[in-house]
């Protein structure tokens, strides 16, 4: 068995790293053009974003593109009928996108399709009732996509949560947690193994409250952060948090941009001031946003978001490099955890924790 070894924690030197800026800049890159109520997810298989349909005035597209990080790709025309709102996930377990539903000029849609990169292909007409506005997220642990809430045109809003393996729809919970709404933003964090659920709104209000699905139940987190809908939503793995964007507070457009760190919100800046637009995340942290609403014009920009990543010894990703950081790190040594593995060899042992102190010792 490994001794613990923080007694060392005596013979380290302080070190303090100061926070740094994120920023939003728009882009120079020619895509979908004028859209809102868009659906959009980064596809970590083949890292790009896919982006999909939306509403431009009352034209409907039904048509699929690519950001591959420096440009979009139309990749084709076909697939799901053309509607906005839909819900959108990618499945990373099986390599796919996955579409829920969504609103027409006429009816709400309830269908299921995935998109592997190079098709869609329809997947069930059954399941979920249809709505639009609809959360959905992945939960890599248990292999399924999960479906919380949204509202069928002119009609009742959902509180209901549904999961799809790939195969079938099935009903985990009717009610018992969040309020109905509409235009709701939930994505999975991975630091808590859970999908987190943040915002919507019904006919009288926009909501404020966060809470988590386990797979089991509904647990309600926090009131900290904005009341908001038709808001974006990322989980941003490279800084371990949560990204929020933008959205309606029930009087205007905003402009704010909050982040989570699995305890509370935090308003971190401003940015475009935008509604109803696309959003993804990629595995370095790099958000990219299309399309929107700016109050009552729609928007045909493209805007990216970054922070700098921190260096390794910031090992609880705060931007800060404190004694926190280094108990972090022994906690993950002691329970031999990869992350802890600061030579990348594929062991852990006491060149690990010397390469930890020196780059701790140097500062980032």
């Amino acid at each position: 068995m490994r001794r613990p070894l923080a007694w060392l924690i005596l013979a380290v030197l302080p070190a303090t790293l100061s926070a740094q800026d994120c920023s939003w800049e728009p882009l120079d890159a020619p895509g979908p053009g004028e859209r809102f109520a868009c659906s959009m997810v980064f596809d970590s298989a083949r890292s790009v974003a896919v982006f999909f349909g939306g509403a431009s005035g009352i034209k409907l597209w039904n048509d699929t593109w690519e950001w591959d990080g420096a440009a979009w790709t139309k990749r084709v025309e076909t697939g799901p009928p053309a509607r906005g709102g839909a819900s959108m996930a990618f499945d990373s377990g099986r390599g796919v996108t996955v579409l829920f539903g969504g609103q027409t000029l006429g009816p709400s849609l309830g269908d299921t399709w995935e998109w592997d990169g190079s098709a869609w292909t329809k997947r069930a007409s059954s399941g979920p009732a249809p709505r639009y506005g609809a959360a959905m997220c992945y939960d890599p642990d248990r292999e399924v996509t999960v479906l919380f809430g949204g509202k069928v045109a002119a009609g009742d809003y959902f509180a209901d949560t549904w999961e799809w393996d790939g195969k079938a729809w099935t009903k985990r919970d009717d009610g018992s947690g969040p309020a109905a709404r509409v235009l709701v933003s939930m994505v999975y964090d991975q630091s808590r193994s859970a999908c987190i659920l943040h915002g919507g709104g019904d006919d009288f209000s926009e909501f404020n409250d966060t809470w988590q699905w386990d797979g089991v139940s509904w647990t309600y987190l926090s009131s900290s952060g904005p009341a908001i809908e038709s808001h974006g939503m990322v989980y941003d793995r490279a800084h371990n948090r949560i990204v929020l964007h933008g959205g309606y507070d029930g009087w205007t457009t905003t402009d704010q941009t909050w982040q989570w760190d699995g305890d509370t919100w935090s308003l971190l800046m401003t940015g475009p001031l935008l509604s109803d637009f696309g959003m993804a995340c990629d595995d370095a942290g790099r958000i990219v946003l299309h399309g929107g609403m700016e109050f009552d014009i729609i928007k045909d920009a493209t805007w990216s978001f970054a922070c700098p990543v921190p260096c390794y010894p910031d090992f609880t990703g705060d931007q800060t490099l404190d004694l926190f950081d280094f108990l972090a790190y022994v906690n993950a040594y002691n329970d031999a955890d990869a992350a802890a593995d600061c030579t990348g060899d594929g062991s852990l042992d006491l060149f690990d924790f010397l390469c930890f102190v020196n780059g701790f010792n140097l500062g980032c």
